[in-house]
């Protein structure tokens, strides 16, 4: 294993430093993230880990660095060879199913699933899911939405992804039926757009007016005065994985772990590089 991760290291490009430039690379990498520059902490890292190749957690330090500072071309390669040297940890896991999604490498990134959690079992319900609902296996996708819902605290959101894949797949009925009675302002955006989808403009109006102050919903009641029946729901299963991931971030906001958030953000970005909040929300935590 040493040799297989060193040689990978190298490929990189990193060059063999000395032992006291690995133990600078080291400390500079602590101070780099220590002061949220993430970008300069990455590299370093993975300098000093070229002299410890057995030393997961540096390795590791090395990846999560690269992924938060938005390296993805580096991230993924070192994921790609942690991997191939047998020595996995959950960041690699995460960063090799998210780049075989992006890559449109269903059956690798399934496979990837069946052997090692992703991110836990009822999120990886979801996402495979929506990777499933690509690949057209629409049954069986939605059945994987249905897992996701069995625990409480996941049944709403597991029934919001269920029912904008739906809509995504012009099923307006069966959307509504399994978004149920919407609860916060982007489901009730959802929901009245479905129901504008099936010819109730009206009703969608009725339903979004209370709620107008918020950016969303007057929005989309702006659209509906102009004659629009807009859709707000992912256009394709990889929109859908790169939502999941975002609205994983999005539940750990404030918790103070900002390198674990900007991990979630910049693979949704990776997976969808038009996800907008997910580009904002990673440019936040860089400016924070």
């Amino acid at each position: 294993m040493k040799r297989t991760i060193a040689s990978l290291i190298l490929t990189v490009g990193l060059t063999t430093p000395a032992i006291a430039q690995q133990s600078g690379a080291l400390l500079a990498g602590q101070a780099a993230q220590n002061a949220s520059d993430l970008a300069a902490a990455g590299p370093l890292y993975l300098r000093a880990s070229h002299g410890q190749p057995n030393n997961l957690s540096l390795v590791n330090e090395a990846l999560s660095a690269l992924v938060a500072s938005g390296d993805m071309e580096q991230a993924v390669n070192l994921s790609k060879a942690i991997q191939d040297a047998g020595a996995a940890t959950p960041v690699s896991n995460l960063v090799n199913w998210a780049a075989l999604v992006a890559q449109d490498d269903s059956p690798a990134a399934r496979d990837l699933m069946s052997k090692t959690p992703i991110v836990g079992q009822t999120v990886d319900a979801l996402l495979d899911g929506w990777v499933l609902i690509g690949q057209g296996n629409i049954d069986e996708g939605l059945a994987r939405f249905d897992e996701a819902a069995v625990p409480d605290d996941m049944r709403r959101f597991a029934n919001y992804q269920k029912s904008v894949a739906l809509a995504h797949l012009g099923r307006w009925q069966d959307a509504k039926t399994a978004l149920g009675e919407p609860q916060g302002t982007q489901a009730t955006a959802v929901s009245a757009a479905i129901s504008a989808m099936m010819g109730d403009v009206d009703g969608a109006k009725a339903m979004v007016e209370p709620v107008r102050q918020v950016d969303l919903p007057r929005w989309l009641l702006a659209r509906l005065d102009d004659g629009e029946t807009p859709a707000l729901w992912s256009q394709s299963a990889k929109e859908g994985v790169a939502e999941v991931l975002f609205q994983i971030a999005n539940s750990l906001h404030g918790n103070g772990d900002e390198d674990i958030l900007l991990i979630y953000t910049r693979l949704a970005q990776l997976v969808d590089p038009a996800h907008v909040p997910a580009t904002y929300m990673s440019g936040q935590l860089l400016r924070d």
